[in-house]
C-alpha cells in the first residue's frame, strides 16, 4: 500500500461527491443545507462542499459528549500519562493498542503494521477503534490549541485513505479494517465524540467533513449488511443508533434508527438470562453489553428522544448481576474471558438511570454512600453462579462456586471451579483471562488446569466440543442445589460432558459447604469431590488449586500461604499427595494471565493427585486473618457412598460432618 498524506481532495475509492449530495444526505430536510444538491449537479462543487461544512458547523453541538469523552479516553493510555501529554503523543504518531506502545511514521500513520512479536491480531484490529481521539478531544477542550484539531483531521483522513472503500462483499468479522464490531464500536465513541468536539474548529473545511461523513455512511451500510450475533450485535446497533440520532441528515437515518431499534430489542431476550446474565457468562462482555445499552439510552437523552421502556427494565436487570456477586474488594470475579472490574466502573451509570436504588450507589461510591445491598449468600439461578458472603465489610468472607453452564462464546473449561476472598485478600483466585494469541498463556488461561477444580489423566474438560447452544437455557433454571441457613451455606452441581480430545467419560460431582462459625475454629469451607468413571479403568484426577502470592509451605496433604498483608490460608485434603508450580514455564502451572501478550504474575499451585476409579476425595480450606491456623488434618473415605467427614483441630477436637445433613437430594 502507497501511503500518501492528505491533500484535501475527494477521496479515490469512496462514493462521489455528486452521490453523496444527491442519494445520501437530506438536502431538503435542513434550511442550512437547501440547494446543495442542486450546487453538485450543476458542477459547483466548491460551493456544495462549502455549504455542508457551514452546516456541520451550525448543526452540531461540539459540547453534546463533554460528559462521556473524558472518562472514555481512559482506553489504551500509558500510565504516565496526563491528558495534555497523552494527546502530544498521539499528535508524535506514538500510539497505543492492546497495552502496546509503538511509534509509528512521523509522516503518515500505516494502520495496519503490527508491531508485535507474533503479529498479534487484537492489536491490529483494536488500534482500528481509535481511541487516541479522545485524547485529542480532551486536550482540545482543556487549551483550545488547533493543533489537536489538525491532528484529527489527519489521523482520521489517513486512516479513511487507507480504509476506502468499504469492502461491502466481506462478512461481519473478516478484514483488518472493517470488522463490524470496528465498525460499531468506532460510531458509538470515538468518531461521533470527535465529529462533534471538532465540528466547530477552523482546521476542518467543507471537503474534510464531506469526506468524513461519506464514510460513516459506509460504516452504517457495512454494519446493515453484515451485522453478526452476541456482544458484537449490542456494539453494532449501538453505532447504527448513534449514527441515525446525532446526524438526521442522511437520507437513511430514520430507516436505520428503526433497524437497530428492532435488532436491539430482539436481543433483550435473546442474549439475557432470567437472572440478568449475559449469554456469555462472563463478566467482560457482560460489562459490554451493559456500556453498550448504557449509550444508547444517553444518546437518546441527548437528542430529546425517548427509547424503549423495555430497555431501561433489562439495564436494571443487567446491573442486579453484580451485587450478588462482587467480591469484598468490591471488584467483580474474573470469570471465563473477564475482567477484575471495580464497581466504580461498572455502576458508574447506573445511579443517573436509577437514582431510587440506594444499593447501586453503595457499590458506585466503594461504599461511601447509599445503603449496602439486602443480598447475600445467594445463587444466580439460571446462569447458575453461587456466591457465599457473610456481610459487606472490606474484610468479609465470600466464596464462588461455578456451577454455570457453558455460556455462548468466551468460555473457559472452568466448570465446578471454586474462588475465595477473605480477611481483604483474593486467597483463592484462578488464571483469569489472557491476550487471544494462541500463545501458552492464553491456552492455560483457557483450559481447566488454570481453574480451581478438577483434571482427569490430565486432560481438560469438554465443554467446548460438546456444548450446543440453545437459547431455552436462558429461562431454564441452571441443574445446582443451593441452600443458606445460619450456620452453613452449601451448593452442588456436576460436570458430565468428558475429557480430553479421547474423550474421557468421567462425571465430576461437587458440593461445597461453608461452616460460618465453627467451634473452636474459623469459617471453613469444605469442598467434596466426587469421580465416577464409565469406562471401567482406573484414572488419575487431579484437583488443581491457585492461591495468592506469597511465603508458602506444603507437604503431601497440606499446603499453607501467607501473604505480604500477612493473611493467609491452609488447605487440607485426603488425596495422595501435592505438588506445588509457581510460574513453572516446563510444567506451564502457576500463573494468573493479563491481557497483554506474554505479561503474567506468579500464583503458587497446588495440583493434588488420586488414582482409582470411582473415588471420593475432599478438601478443607480455612482462611485466617493472621495465619495461624486451627485445623490439623482431614479424614473420610475415599467411597463415593460414604458421606462422614473428620476435621481434627490443633486444640484436640473433632469436627463430625455428615454430607446429608447438608444436602436434602443426591444429584444423579
Amino acid at each position: 500500500m502507497s501511503l500518501k498524506k492528505y491533500d484535501r481532495k475527494e477521496i479515490e475509492n469512496q462514493v462521489s461527491d455528486l452521490f453523496f449530495f444527491t442519494e445520501v444526505i437530506d438536502c431538503d430536510k435542513f434550511e442550512e443545507l437547501k440547494g446543495a444538491d442542486k450546487m453538485a449537479r450543476d458542477g459547483d462543487m466548491e460551493g456544495a462542499l462549502e455549504k455542508f461544512g457551514g452546516f456541520i458547523r451550525s448543526f452540531l453541538d461540539p459540547h453534546m459528549f463533554d460528559d462521556a469523552a473524558v472518562s472514555m479516553g481512559g482506553v489504551d493510555c500509558v500510565k504516565t500519562d496526563t491528558p495534555i501529554e497523552a494527546a502530544d503523543r498521539v499528535l508524535r504518531h506514538d500510539l497505543v493498542s492492546c497495552g502496546v506502545e509503538h511509534q509509528f511514521d512521523k509522516e503518515v500513520v500505516d494502520w495496519l503494521f503490527n508491531p508485535t512479536p507474533d503479529g498479534y491480531r487484537e492489536f491490529t484490529w483494536q488500534l482500528q477503534r481509535h481511541h487516541e481521539f479522545f485524547y485529542l478531544m480532551n486536550a482540545y477542550r482543556e487549551t483550545g490549541d488547533e493543533k489537536y484539531a489538525e491532528g484529527f483531521c489527519e489521523l482520521i483522513m489517513s486512516w479513511i485513505m487507507q480504509a476506502s472503500p468499504a469492502p461491502m462483499d466481506a462478512v461481519g468479522g473478516e478484514t483488518d479494517f472493517w470488522r463490524t464490531i470496528e465498525c460499531g464500536i468506532r460510531m458509538l465513541g470515538s468518531w461521533p465524540v470527535a465529529i462533534c468536539t471538532f465540528s466547530r474548529s477552523p482546521s476542518l473545511n467543507g471537503r474534510d467533513w464531506v469526506n468524513i461523513f461519506k464514510c460513516v455512511y459506509e460504516h452504517a451500510l457495512r454494519i446493515e449488511k453484515w451485522f453478526t450475533t452476541s456482544n458484537w450485535l449490542i456494539m453494532e446497533m449501538n453505532g447504527m443508533t448513534h449514527i441515525a440520532l446525532l446526524f438526521p441528515f442522511f437520507k437513511r437515518a430514520k430507516e436505520w434508527e428503526n433497524f437497530a431499534m428492532s435488532k436491539l430489542s430482539e436481543q433483550l431476550t435473546a442474549q439475557l438470562f432470567a437472572d440478568g446474565f449475559q449469554q456469555e457468562l462472563t463478566t467482560n462482555y457482560h460489562q459490554v453489553v451493559v456500556s453498550n445499552f448504557e449509550e444508547v439510552l444517553l444518546v437518546y437523552g441527548k437528542v430529546g428522544k425517548r427509547p424503549p421502556e423495555s430497555m431501561l427494565c433489562a439495564l436494571e436487570k443487567m446491573y442486579d448481576v453484580y451485587p450478588h456477586i462482587v467480591k469484598p474488594d468490591l471488584q467483580v470475579p474474573n470469570l471465563n474471558d473477564g475482567a477484575d472490574f471495580d464497581t466504580g466502573f461498572t455502576l458508574a451509570r447506573a445511579t443517573d438511570f436509577f437514582p431510587e436504588r440506594k444499593d447501586f450507589l453503595y457499590l458506585k461510591t466503594m461504599r461511601k454512600q447509599g445503603g449496602q445491598p439486602s443480598v447475600l449468600s445467594n445463587i444466580l439461578p439460571y446462569s447458575g453462579y453461587v456466591t457465599f458472603r457473610s456481610d459487606w465489610s472490606e474484610k468479609a468472607f465470600w466464596c464462588f462456586f461455578n456451577a454455570a453452564r457453558f455460556g455462548f462464546g468466551h468460555q473457559h473449561e472452568d466448570k465446578l471451579e471454586v474462588l475465595i476472598h477473605a480477611y481483604g485478600e483474593y486467597l483463592l483466585p484462578e488464571a483469569g483471562r489472557a491476550a487471544y494469541d494462541g500463545s501458552k498463556l492464553f491456552n492455560y488461561s483457557l483450559l481447566t488446569r488454570g481453574h480451581n477444580t478438577v483434571i482427569v489423566d490430565g486432560l481438560s474438560q469438554r465443554c467446548r466440543d460438546h456444548n450446543v447452544w440453545d437459547s431455552a437455557v436462558l429461562n431454564t433454571k441452571a441443574d445446582v442445589y443451593f441452600d443458606s441457613t445460619d450456620y452453613y451455606d452449601c451448593a452442588a452441581a456436576r460436570y458430565d460432558k468428558n475429557y480430553g480430545e479421547q474423550d474421557v467419560d468421567v462425571k465430576h460431582f461437587r458440593r461445597v459447604i461453608w461452616l460460618k462459625s465453627p467451634e473452636g475454629t474459623n469459617p471453613l469451607v469444605v469442598v467434596i469431590d466426587r469421580m465416577e468413571a464409565k469406562d471401567e479403568r482406573e484414572h488419575l484426577y487431579t484437583a488443581i488449586w491457585h492461591f495468592a502470592d506469597g511465603d508458602y509451605a506444603f507437604d503431601d496433604k497440606m499446603f499453607t500461604v501467607k501473604t505480604e498483608s500477612g493473611v493467609g490460608i491452609k488447605m487440607l485434603h485426603t488425596l495422595e499427595k501435592t505438588a506445588v508450580y509457581r510460574a513453572d514455564e516446563e510444567h506451564f502451572q502457576g500463573f494468573r494471565c493479563n491481557e497483554v501478550p506474554g505479561v503474567f504474575s506468579p500464583l503458587p499451585t497446588a495440583e493434588c493427585d488420586i488414582k482409582g476409579k470411582n473415588v471420593r476425595f475432599v478438601t478443607v480450606f480455612e482462611p485466617s486473618e493472621n495465619a495461624e491456623y486451627n485445623i490439623k488434618s482431614v479424614e473420610a473415605s475415599d467411597d463415593p457412598c460414604d458421606g462422614k467427614i473428620l476435621i481434627h483441630l490443633e486444640s484436640g477436637r473433632t469436627l463430625r460432618i455428615n454430607e446429608q445433613d447438608y444436602f436434602e437430594k443426591k444429584l444423579k
